[in-house]
């Protein structure tokens, strides 16, 4: 299938349905789901419903009882809506790490698991992902400079260093 033909132009609006009716959608239900049982949830006063939605749940402490919906949103976000933003573009990396950013911030400010060693895994995580693409930053930018460069040696010590005080103001 080549681009611009017709068939492509059927695949690309499936695709567009698709992506709207199944991670939108589930993330829509699921929303919704936790909605109706919100009060039940927060108060811990189990209904058939608020225990069938326990999977969800469980980890969190009853006032994040939604904080899944955040960790959908950011895969949905993540992993859905930016790689449609300008494709292997520095804007798109730079849009990821922003978001990747908020994602970490909203972490580390609410800490909604039930265990503490929970919200420092997903800390953690968070924190990985906002490197990888910060790191990608510095690759797109050439900011690593070209193999066998003296520039190349002054960046990757300019990168571990801006990574080293990102580390640390967070932690």
């Amino acid at each position: 299938m080549k681009c611009g033909t017709e068939a492509w132009d059927h695949a690309r609006q499936l695709a567009i349905v698709a992506i709207a009716i199944y991670p939108v959608g589930i993330y829509v239900v699921t929303a919704g789901l936790l909605w109706w049982c919100h009060k039940a949830l927060l108060y811990e006063a189990p209904t058939p419903l608020s225990l069938s939605l326990q999977f969800l749940t469980i980890p969190f402490e009853p006032p994040f009882f939604y904080f899944e919906l955040i960790n959908m949103l950011q895969k949905l976000v993540l992993l859905g809506f930016i790689p449609m933003a300008e494709p292997e573009s520095l804007q798109q990396i730079v849009l990821a790490t922003v978001c990747s950013l908020l994602f970490l911030t909203v972490q580390l400010q609410l800490k909604p698991f039930v265990s503490d060693i929970d919200d420092n895994l997903g800390a953690a995580s968070n924190l990985a992902i906002v490197f990888i693409f910060l790191w990608s930053t510095l690759i797109r930018t050439g900011a690593l400079g070209d193999e066998g460069s003296d520039q190349r040696d002054n960046g990757s010590y300019i990168a571990m260093m801006l990574m080293v005080a990102i580390s640390s103001i967070l932690i």
